[in-house]
């Protein structure tokens, strides 16, 4: 086997450097051995580097996206709204409300179940203007506040009207709810090691013990988000507290809420996820531009608000209601309400061109709710500190574009032999003949001119050095043939004068081989 693969070495270089042999393709087409192979190996060269170049931009040009993934526990807990949402007719100042308005609205928490009827004919008929007026008013839900400042460990309690200098709160509404949102003012980001463990309450952000004004709150909502809850409300669970108006109290009083990430970050257009930023068009996710369609349309087919959207601003439409859908009953309005026609609205607004696409950063907070025992009969909510691992899946290109030039290049030098380094200013200078020129010609004062092509003044410099160098290496060679010449001249005549000089003394002939 070694000797067969010796043997084809041999043969092949002998064949690559016998210039003189020939290949015969057809009678009369001749071509030298050496040219043949250096154009059949240029031409597969060329042939594999382009097939190269066109899977890396083919892998380039799809735009293909790589996912990192991270599961961890915040180190800096960023500022979160916790949301409180209560059906609102639980809630209603009643005596005011009918007072006012003319109604004769009343029910009865944990009473007959006709009341549900009642219910339903006040979610009918209060406008959303009416909701917002007739609900406690945000600077009437908090009695009082325990919360921690992100530079200190200590609590820090403020009773109401003061408690409202260091939160904000505002109100949505959205089904069957009044949502109060908040927050602290001016909140800073916390440490979430220095916050977790303390010497008293232990993970504590903020707690709220609530006013008489939400007492009758029976089914609730919790959310903690990063704004408005578009997206983390749909996850959120009902809590039942089991409010009872004959007793005046609740089961559930204390509940203690944190959350948790799971966040996707995606790429947009041309890659692969092709998400949009709806920050761009003053909207926060695809969630709240579906909930900005849906209101639009609804609106103008029906003019009633609809219950699935949160609703911002105190308008003085009515919502669809429980007895809207089952009755199609309306008033100055001729089209009728159905299940169907509600869907068909949310669907087009959901698949709208402009809707239907992912959002860049699609974030939503999960909630966790605890009910926790306490003998205090005070509705308290209690903002902690994440107990859960968060989940982030962030999109990268699965290609660069200086990763991309760099694979282009890394085969073009492979088959091209040309290089970076090689290609450096500094090192191109001196390989131009024109530099090199006017180095020779320096101190000759010679003018040098020119040539029109760069690429072959290089040829011509490259190619004068080499015959620079092996003219000098052949007077070098010439000089050494000289001198050894030389030498044997010498050795050979004194050779000659000593063979004289024996044969005068001895008088024999004396030859030299």
């Amino acid at each position: 086997m070694y000797l067969s693969l010796l043997s084809l070495k041999i043969n092949i270089k002998i064949l690559l450097t016998d210039t003189s042999s020939t290949f015969h393709f057809y009678p009369g087409l001749e071509m030298n051995t050496q040219l043949f192979l250096t154009i059949l190996f240029g031409f597969l060269c060329v042939v594999v580097m382009i097939w190269q170049l066109s899977l890396i931009s083919k892998h380039f040009l799809q735009h293909k996206v790589m996912t990192k993934v991270d599961i961890f526990i915040p180190k800096v807990l960023e500022p979160r709204y916790l949301t409180l949402c209560t059906r609102f007719v639980d809630v209603l100042d009643y005596d005011r409300l009918n007072r006012e308005t003319k109604h004769s609205f009343s029910y009865t928490n944990g009473g007959a179940p006709e009341d549900n009827n009642q219910i339903r004919e006040i979610q009918h008929q209060l406008s959303v203007k009416e909701i917002f007026d007739y609900t406690p008013h945000e600077k009437e839900i908090i009695d009082d506040a325990y919360f921690r400042t992100s530079n200190s460990i200590r609590q820090y309690r403020y009773a109401s009207p003061e408690v409202y200098k260091y939160f904000n709160i505002s109100k949505f509404v959205i089904m069957e709810h009044i949502c109060y949102m908040i927050n602290k003012v001016n909140d800073t980001p916390h440490l979430y090691e220095k916050m977790a463990l303390t010497p008293v309450g232990s993970g504590l952000i903020f707690a709220l013990n609530l006013s008489k004004a939400l007492k009758r709150s029976n089914n609730i909502r919790l959310i903690v988000s990063q704004g408005v809850p578009f997206r983390s409300i749909v996850p959120s669970a009902t809590v039942y507290r089991g409010y009872n108006d004959t007793t005046g109290s609740a089961k559930l009083n204390h509940f203690s809420s944190y959350s948790f990430d799971n966040r996707v970050v995606l790429l947009p257009a041309p890659y692969e996820t092709n998400c949009f930023d709806y920050h761009t068009i003053g909207l926060s996710s695809e969630i709240h531009c579906a909930h900005t369609c849906t209101l639009q349309k609804t609106l103008e087919r029906y003019k009633k608000v609809p219950f699935s959207v949160i609703i911002q601003t105190r308008m003085n439409e009515r919502m669809i209601s429980y007895l809207d859908v089952d009755h199609e009953d309306f008033t100055g309005v001729n089209d009728t309400i159905n299940a169907k026609d509600i869907l068909e609205i949310q669907d087009n607004c959901t698949n709208h061109p402009l809707c239907r696409r992912n959002s860049c950063d699609h974030a939503t907070q999960i909630t966790v709710t605890h009910h926790i025992h306490a003998l205090s009969p005070k509705f308290k909510l209690i903002l902690d500190v994440p107990g859960h691992p968060s989940y982030f899946l962030i999109s990268r290109p699965a290609t660069t574009i200086v990763e991309y030039l760099t694979h282009i290049l890394s085969v073009m030098s492979t088959y091209t032999g040309l290089s970076i380094i090689g290609m450096n200013p500094m090192i191109v200078l001196k390989k131009l003949p024109i530099l090199n020129n006017y180095l020779r010609n320096k101190g000759s004062g010679k003018k040098v001119v020119a040539q029109n092509s760069l690429g072959l003044e290089w040829k011509i410099c490259i190619r004068d050095r080499e015959v620079k160098e092996m003219k000098q290496r052949f007077e070098f060679e010439v000089k050494r043939i000289e001198r050894l010449y030389h030498d044997l001249a010498n050795t050979f005549k004194t050779n000659e004068e000593e063979r004289s000089t024996i044969e005068a003394n001895t008088g024999k002939h004396i030859s030299i081989t």
